[in-house]
């Protein structure tokens, strides 16, 4: 059993947001049926950082992490036979999902007002970038562009260097697990109500929500952020070190007991003397004195002896790893994040495995990131009863698309 079998999903979504928050109801049992137009499918099938993955109608690598365990249908919701069928499959669906720009769906007559009258008991999330009201619902965003509004891009970085964005995808990763979020406590809420509901996400929102611990002091009080590069506005010593190896370590003194255990280990239990570190906001206030003394005596340890003596008083610090030696060493570990995927055309393929592990409904990875279409007919025959005739002529016509594998 699964959390959420029986669970069924139309995902219109592409890039990442949506196709997170639907592949994360997928792991843990949802039937998710990713809707995508002939010939085209998934922008992000055409985004890659290797020649490997670069096909369309199978890529890229971008596509690959973010779509496992979901059947294809290519159809055209442009043409009226298009539109006809994804109204006909309504009344079996439970949840929509897209994160088209606001008012796209409805263009088609697909919308939330359009689709709930079909079907009242339908979750309908739709995920923009910066929210509905008609001034936001016009404004196209993507990652970085959204990330520059809500101002992580300007509190990250060096001190004298230009705003960096942060290396992974905050407003889209941030909005597709809002979404997934949303989209449970309405399936909860239609356990006691019967009834469906709008969940509106947008990825400004959720970006803002990632700064929550900030929040209290950007809005009550003088408080400026400002880029610090690895450090922390609200806690010292919070950040990178470099070692006489020319290692960069992470040490993170988050209380006052593991500050004192630092000074400890680090032999300068003069610090403790000094009024000046006494509390957390004082190490704060003089970090420009403090990260310097502790850079000395820290370029004075190789990396690894430093990690020892820390780790053995149970201080929590971390060498810089490379994102790959991560993967693989959570592998070795027996951490389910890293998954063998068996594909028709790669054949076995490392991709994302599951963050979110459950004891007794544990998600399960059983089928790979579709070929665009590959499950087309199939779709269609189960939900609506379509025989292989009538597919073949909808295919024919060009409202829906089924490719030939192998």
């Amino acid at each position: 059993m699964k959390p959420l079998d029986g669970m069924v999903v139309l995902d219109f979504t592409h890039a990442a947001a949506g196709p997170l928050c639907t592949m994360l109801l997928a792991d843990f049992g949802a039937k998710v049926i990713k809707v995508e137009k002939p010939g085209r499918g998934d922008g992000s099938r055409f985004m890659n950082m290797s020649q490997k993955f670069e096909s369309a109608a199978i890529g890229g690598d971008y596509y690959l992490g973010l779509n496992r365990n979901k059947y294809s249908i290519a159809i055209d919701i442009s043409k009226e036979e298009g539109r006809k069928i994804i109204k006909d499959m309504i009344p079996k669906i439970d949840v929509v999902v897209e994160n088209f720009r606001p008012g796209t769906m409805d263009k088609h007559g697909l919308g939330w007002e359009d689709l709930r009258k079909l079907n009242p008991a339908l979750i309908y999330c739709g995920i923009s970038a910066f929210g509905r009201s008609e001034d936001d619902a016009k404004e196209p965003g993507m990652d970085v562009v959204v990330q520059a509004r809500a101002g992580t891009v300007k509190i990250t970085g060096e001190p004298d260097g230009p705003p960096s964005k942060p290396g992974v995808s905050i407003a889209d990763m941030g909005g597709g697990l809002q979404a997934t979020i949303g989209v449970l406590l309405a399936w909860v809420a239609r356990q006691k109500t019967g009834r469906g509901q709008f969940v509106d996400v947008a990825l400004f929102d959720a970006t803002l929500m990632m700064m929550a611990n900030y929040a209290a002091g950007i809005l009550n009080t003088e408080a400026n952020l400002t880029r610090m590069g690895t450090g922390h506005p609200q806690l010292c010593p919070y950040q990178a070190f470099e070692t006489a190896d020319k290692e960069w370590v992470f040490l993170a003194a988050g209380t006052n007991s593991l500050w004192r255990t630092l000074c400890r280990v680090l032999n300068r239990e003069d610090l403790l003397q000094n009024p000046k570190y006494a509390r957390n906001y004082d190490r704060v206030v003089h970090r420009k004195e403090l990260v310097p003394d502790l850079q000395k005596t820290i370029s004075q340890w190789n990396a690894d002896d430093l990690m020892r003596a820390l780790s053995a008083e149970g201080f929590p610090c971390s060498k810089l790893n490379d994102p790959k030696e991560a993967y693989l060493t959570a592998r070795e570990k027996g951490r389910n994040i890293v998954a063998e995927v068996d594909h028709p055309v790669f054949g076995t393929l490392l991709l994302p495995g599951v963050s979110i592990n459950l004891s007794d409904t544990a998600a399960e990875i059983w089928k790979h990131p579709p070929i665009l279409g590959e499950d087309s007919k199939n779709v269609l025959k189960d939900l609506l009863n379509l025989s292989e005739t009538e597919c073949q002529a909808l295919q024919d016509n060009g409202v829906i698309e089924q490719p030939v594998i192998g």
